[in-house]
């Protein structure tokens, strides 16, 4: 019987230290993206604030499936446990992997919206042109129509 604990509670201590690993790699993640996106402090403040209610609701999700949500030291111990093991061990490689990932979305997405910019500037431009056209038109017999009908003043 108290093999079985042991072993629950070293199961539980294993999924927190990855959890922990989890959040991290999360973390670093949402660090690239804040670096590659430049956000005013309100939404800064809002996506943290999201980010960190995302994490608590996973990490006591996973914690209601392994253990019934019993919130023991060792489960501190082990998100913070994870947290450690991949700044000390992953954090370069991930970060690095991750600048890489946007440099290359960021890359094809300017691939792929290049034409399209391009195209929306002269259909812009092509709409600017006929609207001078037709206000220059539009403005002759206007004019002519306005000279017409206004009354001359007597000297």
């Amino acid at each position: 019987m108290r093999d079985a604990f042991v072993a629950g509670q070293l199961t539980v201590l294993a999924v927190t230290v990855f959890l922990g690993v989890f959040i991290a790699i999360c973390f670093d993640l949402l660090a690239v993206f804040r670096h590659f996106i430049k956000l005013s402090r309100p939404l800064l403040l809002l996506l943290d604030f999201l980010f960190c209610l995302v994490m608590t609701l996973i990490v006591f999700a996973i914690l209601f499936f392994s253990n019934w949500a019993e919130i023991r030291a060792h489960v501190f111990f082990g998100l913070f446990l994870g947290g450690l093991f991949y700044y000390f061990l992953l954090h370069r490689m991930c970060r690095r992997f991750f600048v890489k990932c946007c440099l290359f979305l960021q890359k094809v997405f300017l691939f792929i919206s290049g034409p399209a910019v391009f195209a929306g500037g002269k259909i812009a431009a092509l709409l600017r042109f006929a609207c001078r056209v037709l206000c220059y038109v539009s403005a002759k017999p206007a004019g002519i129509l306005k000279s017409c009908f206004q009354r001359k003043k007597k000297e």
